[in-house]
């Protein structure tokens, strides 16, 4: 059984900040548009759009979307999976 944890609290304080990765732009929209989809249009996410696990890790989308990472499988059947095969 998994969860997922939004808040926790860490009491300390280190020397360094750690530095995060900013998300360029091309890969801020792709992360948003799979999530959005993967969320209020299943079936769109499951059919039309272009993913896999490359390309939700690539694009840092796990951190938006860690359902999306959870189900993560390393062929989707989609649009271009399926014109790939036939």
């Amino acid at each position: 059984m998994k969860t997922c944890a939004h808040v926790i609290r860490v009491y300390g304080e280190t020397k360094e900040a750690p530095k995060v990765k900013e998300m360029s732009l091309k890969q801020s929209e792709t992360c948003s548009k799979l999530t959005h989809d993967y969320h209020h249009k299943s079936w769109t996410y499951n059919m039309l759009d272009f993913k896999n696990c490359t390309v939700l890790y690539s694009n840092g989308c796990c951190t938006e979307c860690p359902e999306c990472c959870d189900e993560c499988v390393i062929e989707d059947i989609n649009s271009d999976t399926v014109a790939n095969k036939y």
